[in-house]
C-alpha cells in the first residue's frame, strides 16, 4: 500500500501520518519545520529528514537545540541502510533524531511496541559517536507547560525547567491526539 500525500498548512507531505503528526505538533504549540534541509553523504546516500522541532528538548539538553524527527508506519523494521543515514544524520548535525512509528501515543506505557526511538551523538575518544536509546516519551510538565523527549521510566518525568511533574498523559496530549486523528485534510487542501 503507498502513501497518500496530504496538504496542510501550506505544506504537502508524503503521507498522511506525516500531516497527522504536524497537528499534534500545531495542537502543541510545538514549532515544527517539514523536509527542513536534505543530507548527502558518500557510502551512506541522501536523507532527507520529515521534521526539525527547533525548540524542543532533548533527555540530554537543558536548552532546546532541536531535535529531528522521522515519522514511520506501524511495524517498521529499521533496515541497515537506514540505520547508517540515522547515526550520520546525528554524528554531522550533533542534534538527536527522534524515530516515532505510527500516530502519537498517549500513556506510552500502555504501548511499549510505539516507543520513541532515539539517536543522538556524543562524545568519545576525541569522535563523535551515534548512540540509540529506547524507550523514550514526548512529555510535558503539568505547571510550565515544558515539552521535551524524555526516558518513559519514571524517575525522569521532573521538569527540567520547574521540577514539577511531567509526563505523556499531560490533558494538551490527549487533545492534539484526538484533533491530529479527526482532522479532515480536505478542507485544507
Amino acid at each position: 500500500m503507498s502513501a497518500i500525500e496530504t496538504i496542510y498548512s501550506g505544506y504537502r507531505f508524503r503521507s498522511r501520518l506525516e500531516a497527522r503528526w504536524a497537528v499534534f505538533f500545531d495542537r502543541l504549540e510545538l514549532r515544527w519545520i517539514y523536509e527542513p534541509e536534505g543530507f548527502e553523504w558518500d557510502g551512506v546516500g541522501r536523507y532527507l529528514p520529515d521534521f526539525f522541532l527547533p525548540k524542543t528538548v532533548s533527555r540530554n539538553e537543558r536548552s532546546g537545540i532541536g531535535a529531528y524527527v522521522e515519522v514511520k508506519p506501524d511495524g517498521y523494521v529499521i533496515t541497515p541502510y537506514d540505520h547508517a543515514r540515522y547515526e550520520r544524520l546525528v554524528i554531522e548535525t550533533r542534534k538527536p533524531l527522534m524515530l516515532v512509528r505510527g500516530l502519537p501515543v498517549v500513556d506510552g506505557w500502555a504501548d511499549e511496541a510505539r516507543d520513541i526511538e532515539e539517536v543522538s551523538g556524543f562524545e568519545y575518544e576525541g569522535k563523535v559517536v551515534a548512540a540509540w536509546d529506547s524507550p523514550m516519551l514526548l512529555i510535558r510538565c503539568h505547571e510550565c507547560q515544558a515539552t521535551r523527549f524524555e526516558y518513559s521510566e519514571g524517575n525522569y518525568m521532573v521538569c527540567h525547567k520547574c521540577s514539577s511533574l511531567a509526563d505523556d498523559r499531560h490533558p494538551d496530549f490527549l487533545y492534539a491526539l484526538n484533533v491530529a486523528k479527526q482532522t479532515r485534510f480536505e478542507e485544507y487542501a
